[in-house]
């Protein structure tokens, strides 16, 4: 097979990726160590205090104080994600029409795409769990400006790098909003959210999940200021903005704020208050009630997802039917059952010594 410029482009945006994630790794954990000096203890009136070298520190986070359950998690969805753009670079037919386009897909097709729904949901989900862990070692004051500048940074390198190794067009013709840019703007958001109680945070983010798919029917005039801002928060849109240059709105905000919301609220199970059986029950009945009203949300077939399901011309294409949920924007039923399949996935780990698998977490 020859090496052309859409695989250069494959290759150079899975590494951007890769190195994202592995830059935020060391900020998405809770540490608690008690280090032994060997320089010894001093002691000033009531208050001790404890001499610590650097490399002794950095030796403890290394090998301690990681969710491996986590980590592990985050590097089987980055394989995941790997394995979806493969697929789109490498297949021919991924340019003629959609995997889940039941015209013309087959179900091993099918199959491939609907596995790699779970990277999105899991990636913003699990940046949110990262976000209570920082802000258990910080004041939300210093949580705030984290998020915000981290967010910033990500919505700038979105549209900059990211924008350029998915194009090659050093004029920018293209922009849209993806995944790198909607954590960065999730991150902003919730940098003003983590002020709010915690009940408020987890009630709020499950309205915001359960309820957003009533807003489907809402819509503005093409093109004017309310449908641009609507696009931003809830429509997928593209937008000619005339001499070849248009921008695109591919994840729209207002649902993955919610999922990051809910992501944060999960960090509590994570707290030294909680033994690892306990940690690993409320996780499996969390992750099972959420996939149980996947399936009950789509038999009913009413609500959860702009499009119903309906019978095919055999029962394969008639599961995959049933299956085949709306990503953009993400609808309760595509939540539902993707982060079920992640919050089950962390029971199923957690307490599990994850050492041996330590080449693929991030």
């Amino acid at each position: 097979m020859q090496f052309n410029q859409q695989h250069l482009r494959f290759f150079i945006l899975s590494t951007v990726i890769l190195f994202i994630m592995i830059q935020t790794k060391e900020d998405t954990q809770p540490v608690e160590y008690t280090p032994k000096s060997p320089l010894g203890e001093l002691n000033a009136g009531s208050k001790k205090f404890t001499m610590i070298s650097k490399f002794e520190v950095t030796d403890t986070l290394v090998n301690t104080d990681r969710v491996q359950s986590i980590d592990f998690l985050r590097g089987i969805v980055m394989i995941i994600m790997a394995l979806d753009h493969v697929r789109a670079y490498f297949h021919y037919d991924s340019l003629i029409f959609s995997p889940t386009d039941l015209e013309q897909t087959t179900p091993a097709m099918f199959a491939t795409r609907f596995i790699t729904h779970l990277c999105a949901p899991t990636f913003i989900f699990l940046a949110g769990t990262s976000a209570y862990f920082i802000a258990q070692r910080k004041t939300l004051k210093d949580t705030s400006i984290f998020l915000l500048t981290r967010g910033l940074w990500l919505v700038l390198l979105q549209v900059s790098l990211i924008q350029f190794a998915w194009n090659f067009d050093p004029a920018f013709h293209f922009l849209s909003s993806n995944i790198i840019s909607t954590i960065g703007f999730c991150m902003i958001l919730l940098s003003m959210v983590i002020h709010l109680p915690f009940n408020v945070i987890l009630i709020v983010g499950i309205i915001i999940v359960a309820g957003h798919n009533t807003l489907d029917t809402i819509s503005f005039e093409s093109g004017s200021i309310k449908d641009v801002i609507w696009s931003f928060l809830h429509q997928r849109n593209l937008y000619a903005l005339g001499n070849d240059y248009s921008f695109r709105f591919l994840y729209p905000i207002i649902l993955w704020i919610g999922v990051m919301a809910l992501g944060y609220c999960l960090g509590r199970l994570f707290d030294q208050d909680y033994a690892s059986e306990k940690k690993k029950a409320a996780l499996l009945t969390l992750g099972t009630f959420s996939l149980i009203s996947f399936f009950i949300l789509r038999s009913i077939n009413i609500y959860g997802d702009p499009n119903p399901w309906t019978l095919q011309q055999n029962a394969s294409f008639t599961i995959l039917s049933f299956f085949n949920v709306e990503k953009y924007p993400p609808s309760l039923t595509f939540l539902a059952f993707t982060l079920g399949v992640a919050i089950l996935l962390l029971g199923f780990l957690e307490g599990k010594n994850l050492d041996s698998w330590r080449a693929v977490t991030v």
